[in-house]
């Protein structure tokens, strides 16, 4: 079994431009084609928001966090 580079919850950012940042939804499944995800991005963050959704190779992406909706462990730090 092949590992996929991006999983479900991912917070991505578009190489070609930076300013674009989206969670990763789903795999796409096209055929004879690998590694490309439904991706949503969304501009501005008020009321009047404007989401959309777009296929991406995993080439185009750069990741910025594994996983946003999972909880996070506890700090190795001391506070």
């Amino acid at each position: 079994m092949v590992e996929e580079p991006f999983k479900a919850g991912d917070y991505v950012r578009l190489k070609k431009c930076v300013a674009e940042e989206g969670v990763v939804l789903m795999p796409a499944n096209i055929p004879n084609k690998k590694n490309w995800y439904h991706v949503i991005f969304c501009m501005g963050t008020t009321y009047e928001a404007k989401p959309w959704i777009q296929v991406v190779h995993a080439d185009e992406l750069s990741l910025i966090e594994s996983e946003i909706h999972m909880p996070k462990g506890p700090s190795r730090f001391k506070k």
